[in-house]
């Protein structure tokens, strides 16, 4: 949606409100548009048994510039957890991605993220895939058992690594994977990080 925030608002047992979907190919379960945000959900996303590649969908879809994310948790999906379409911008704030098939945050050619104050738990894939990026900030963040990189940026114009803790991460038994891999950036500052 475009413009729209959607705000949860907390249950009388203290959990977030729920949004569960059965994902298609090539769907996902929120989408974004410009200027639209979350706010304080819990999202999972399953696979339709019809789907062949769980990497064809996604808990969250940005498609627009300027959305906002915050105190959202996406478990247990069986896709990536969020992804950012080429072109598009999104500040990420307070989430937590526990459990995820894919990766964890997916960012695309041409795309902007600001990633802080954030918990990446247990994906299958990077916690963190940057491709063909303008521009990244990531700060304050742990990513914990990844099933490849903890972080993996390609091609980056600008990327700023900050005060993340890094671990466990490769856990999918292949050999010679990072914490931090990063190749091909024309600005590249990494800081204080754990890894």
């Amino acid at each position: 949606t475009r413009g729209l925030w959607l705000y949860g608002l907390l249950q009388s047992d203290g959990q977030r409100p729920l949004i569960h979907y059965a994902a298609r190919e090539n769907e996902a379960v929120v989408v974004l548009q410009e200027y639209a945000g979350l706010h304080g959900l819990r999202i999972t996303c399953d696979a339709n048994e019809e789907v062949t590649d769980t990497s064809e969908v996604t808990a969250i879809l940005i498609q627009g510039v300027e959305a906002e994310i915050t105190r959202c948790r996406i478990e247990n999906s069986q896709s990536d957890g969020i992804e950012l379409s080429a072109g598009t911008s999104a500040t990420i704030s307070q989430i937590q991605l526990k459990t995820i098939a894919g990766e964890g945050v997916v960012a695309n050619t041409s795309s902007s993220v600001w990633l802080q104050n954030s918990r990446i738990i247990k994906t299958d894939g990077s916690g963190i895939w940057l491709m063909g990026t303008t521009h990244v900030e990531l700060e304050n963040n742990v990513i914990y058992d990844s099933g490849w990189h903890g972080i993996d940026a390609q091609n980056c114009a600008t990327i700023m690594v900050d005060n993340c803790s890094i671990i466990e991460f490769g856990n999918d038994g292949v050999e010679q994977q990072a914490g931090l891999n990063i190749t091909d950036g024309r600005t590249i500052v990494v800081v204080n990080n754990l890894i």
